[in-house]
């Protein structure tokens, strides 16, 4: 059995994020992503369509969800963290 790669993601308020899987919501048949943060390991699911969307704010157009390098491990996710916002302070993933 070989280790399952994630893709991983940057959401675009700051958050390090792992895509886990889609998968279908069981009452509505909804497409959801599973995905998990790289730093602090809580597991979140969104539908697939808010996750893979562009976003409008006064100050970005853009994915919700950036693809970043793979293979981070947590410390590296951390310092990644800390290299894209000078404001990074060990938080809670956005």
């Amino acid at each position: 059995m070989t280790d399952r790669q994630y893709k991983t993601y940057r959401h675009y308020k700051g958050g390090l994020y792992l895509k886990i899987c889609d998968a279908l919501h069981t009452e509505t048949d909804e497409m959801m992503t599973v995905y998990v943060c790289a730093v602090r390991g809580t597991v979140y699911t969104r539908p697939k369509a808010m996750f893979d969307e562009t976003v409008t704010t006064d100050d970005y157009t853009g994915p919700r969800f950036i693809p970043v390098e793979d293979g981070l491990t947590k410390e590296d996710a951390k310092d990644f963290l800390k290299t894209k916002d000078d404001q990074y302070v060990d938080r809670q993933c956005a």
